[in-house]
């Protein structure tokens, strides 16, 4: 179970940093308002870290 939800977190890691940078750049903040969606995009790609740091101590 645990293995399966780090390998889907691996699978979401790019696609998060990607769609924050594009937000941070306002690259498609023309077709969509991401005032709201960029902290919590940020919040989610840095939560991830620090679980994924986490897990790695305890092993």
């Amino acid at each position: 179970m645990i293995r399966q939800f780090i390998k889907y977190g691996f699978y979401l890691t790019l696609p998060l940093l990607a769609f924050t940078l594009l937000m941070k750049f306002r690259v498609i903040d023309q077709y969509l308002n991401t005032d709201y969606l960029f902290p919590i995009i940020s919040v989610l790609f840095f939560l991830e870290i620090y679980c994924r740091g986490s897990i790695d101590k305890r092993k």
